[in-house]
Protein backbone atom coordinates (compact mmCIF):
# COMPACT_ATOMS: atom_id res chain seq x y z
CA UNK A 1 0.00 0.00 0.00
CA UNK A 2 2.84 2.36 0.92
CA UNK A 3 4.44 1.91 -2.50
CA UNK A 4 1.14 2.63 -4.28
CA UNK A 5 0.81 5.88 -2.36
CA UNK A 6 4.41 6.72 -3.24
CA UNK A 7 3.78 6.07 -6.93
CA UNK A 8 0.65 8.22 -6.80
CA UNK A 9 2.49 11.10 -5.12
CA UNK A 10 5.40 10.98 -7.56
CA UNK A 11 3.14 10.80 -10.61
CA UNK A 12 0.72 13.48 -9.50
CA UNK A 13 2.98 15.99 -7.76
CA UNK A 14 6.67 15.48 -8.45
CA UNK A 15 6.73 14.65 -12.13
CA UNK A 16 4.48 17.65 -12.71
CA UNK A 17 5.65 20.65 -10.68
CA UNK A 18 3.51 23.75 -11.03
CA UNK A 19 2.09 22.57 -14.38
CA UNK A 20 5.60 21.96 -15.73
CA UNK A 21 6.58 18.42 -16.52
CA UNK A 22 10.16 18.19 -15.25
CA UNK A 23 10.27 14.49 -14.47
CA UNK A 24 9.61 11.31 -16.37
CA UNK A 25 9.17 7.65 -15.54
CA UNK A 26 12.19 5.43 -16.14
CA UNK A 27 12.11 1.71 -16.95
CA UNK A 28 15.10 0.80 -14.77
CA UNK A 29 15.16 3.26 -11.87
CA UNK A 30 11.51 4.34 -11.60
CA UNK A 31 11.78 8.07 -12.37
CA UNK A 32 14.27 10.74 -13.31
CA UNK A 33 14.46 14.33 -14.52
CA UNK A 34 13.83 15.12 -18.16
CA UNK A 35 16.84 15.64 -20.38
CA UNK A 36 18.08 19.09 -21.48
CA UNK A 37 15.80 21.16 -19.26
CA UNK A 38 16.24 24.88 -18.79
CA UNK A 39 13.06 25.99 -17.03
CA UNK A 40 11.91 28.13 -14.15
CA UNK A 41 9.85 26.03 -11.76
CA UNK A 42 8.64 26.04 -8.18
CA UNK A 43 8.89 23.96 -5.04
CA UNK A 44 6.33 25.37 -2.66
CA UNK A 45 7.07 29.10 -2.53
CA UNK A 46 10.61 28.66 -3.86
CA UNK A 47 11.07 29.71 -7.47
CA UNK A 48 14.23 28.39 -9.10
CA UNK A 49 15.83 27.57 -12.45
CA UNK A 50 16.23 23.88 -13.19
CA UNK A 51 18.72 22.76 -15.83
CA UNK A 52 19.61 19.20 -16.77
CA UNK A 53 22.14 17.68 -19.13
CA UNK A 54 21.68 15.15 -21.95
CA UNK A 55 21.26 12.40 -19.35
CA UNK A 56 18.72 14.14 -17.09
CA UNK A 57 21.16 15.06 -14.29
CA UNK A 58 20.70 18.41 -12.54
CA UNK A 59 23.51 20.74 -13.62
CA UNK A 60 24.52 24.38 -13.65
CA UNK A 61 22.75 26.27 -16.43
CA UNK A 62 26.17 27.67 -17.34
CA UNK A 63 27.69 24.27 -18.20
CA UNK A 64 28.53 23.93 -21.86
CA UNK A 65 29.49 20.26 -22.24
CA UNK A 66 26.48 18.12 -21.35
CA UNK A 67 27.80 14.79 -22.68
CA UNK A 68 30.43 13.92 -20.08
CA UNK A 69 30.34 10.32 -18.81
CA UNK A 70 33.47 10.31 -16.62
CA UNK A 71 33.37 11.96 -13.18
CA UNK A 72 35.57 12.03 -10.13
CA UNK A 73 32.59 12.34 -7.74
CA UNK A 74 28.98 11.23 -8.13
CA UNK A 75 26.38 12.30 -5.57
CA UNK A 76 23.14 10.39 -5.15
CA UNK A 77 20.26 10.82 -2.73
CA UNK A 78 16.74 12.20 -2.71
CA UNK A 79 15.31 15.74 -2.64
CA UNK A 80 17.96 17.12 -0.26
CA UNK A 81 20.80 15.99 -2.51
CA UNK A 82 18.96 17.05 -5.68
CA UNK A 83 18.66 20.49 -4.14
CA UNK A 84 14.92 20.71 -4.70
CA UNK A 85 13.86 24.35 -4.72
CA UNK A 86 17.32 25.78 -5.39
CA UNK A 87 19.43 26.67 -8.40
CA UNK A 88 22.25 24.17 -8.87
CA UNK A 89 24.91 26.67 -7.78
CA UNK A 90 23.18 27.07 -4.39
CA UNK A 91 23.02 23.35 -3.58
CA UNK A 92 25.77 21.61 -1.65
CA UNK A 93 26.55 19.51 -4.74
CA UNK A 94 26.80 22.70 -6.84
CA UNK A 95 29.13 24.32 -4.30
CA UNK A 96 31.27 21.16 -4.19
CA UNK A 97 31.33 20.98 -8.01
CA UNK A 98 32.38 24.62 -8.32
CA UNK A 99 35.39 24.03 -6.09
CA UNK A 100 36.50 20.57 -7.24
CA UNK A 101 34.82 20.18 -10.64
CA UNK A 102 34.26 16.85 -12.39
CA UNK A 103 31.31 15.92 -10.16
CA UNK A 104 27.74 14.98 -11.03
CA UNK A 105 24.41 15.11 -9.23
CA UNK A 106 22.51 11.84 -9.82
CA UNK A 107 19.91 12.61 -7.14
CA UNK A 108 16.19 13.03 -7.76
CA UNK A 109 13.42 13.72 -5.29
CA UNK A 110 11.72 10.60 -3.84
CA UNK A 111 14.61 8.26 -4.57
CA UNK A 112 15.19 5.34 -2.20
CA UNK A 113 17.86 2.72 -1.48
CA UNK A 114 16.65 0.37 -4.22
CA UNK A 115 16.63 3.21 -6.75
CA UNK A 116 20.13 4.33 -5.74
CA UNK A 117 21.43 0.85 -6.48
CA UNK A 118 19.45 0.44 -9.71
CA UNK A 119 20.53 3.79 -11.09
CA UNK A 120 24.21 3.44 -10.25
CA UNK A 121 24.35 -0.14 -11.55
CA UNK A 122 22.56 0.84 -14.78
CA UNK A 123 24.78 3.88 -15.39
CA UNK A 124 27.99 1.91 -14.88
CA UNK A 125 27.09 -1.41 -16.50
CA UNK A 126 24.70 -0.37 -19.29
CA UNK A 127 25.49 3.29 -20.02
CA UNK A 128 29.31 3.13 -19.57
CA UNK A 129 29.61 5.91 -16.99
CA UNK A 130 32.79 6.08 -14.91
CA UNK A 131 32.83 7.33 -11.30
CA UNK A 132 35.92 7.38 -9.08
CA UNK A 133 33.83 7.89 -5.94
CA UNK A 134 30.10 7.69 -5.29
CA UNK A 135 28.81 9.68 -2.34
CA UNK A 136 25.44 8.56 -1.01
CA UNK A 137 23.29 10.88 1.08
CA UNK A 138 20.28 9.23 2.63
CA UNK A 139 17.92 10.14 5.40
CA UNK A 140 16.25 7.90 7.95
CA UNK A 141 12.98 7.84 5.98
CA UNK A 142 14.73 5.97 3.14
CA UNK A 143 14.49 2.79 5.22
CA UNK A 144 10.71 3.13 5.44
Amino acid sequence: MFFLLGDFFISKYYLKKNNQNVGIKHNVYHHTLKKNLNVVTFFGNLKYRLCTNNFGFKISCKKKDKNIKKFKYAFIGDSFTEGLGYNYENTFVGIFDKRLNKSVNLAVSSYSNAIYYSKIFNLIEEENFKFEEIILFFDNTDII
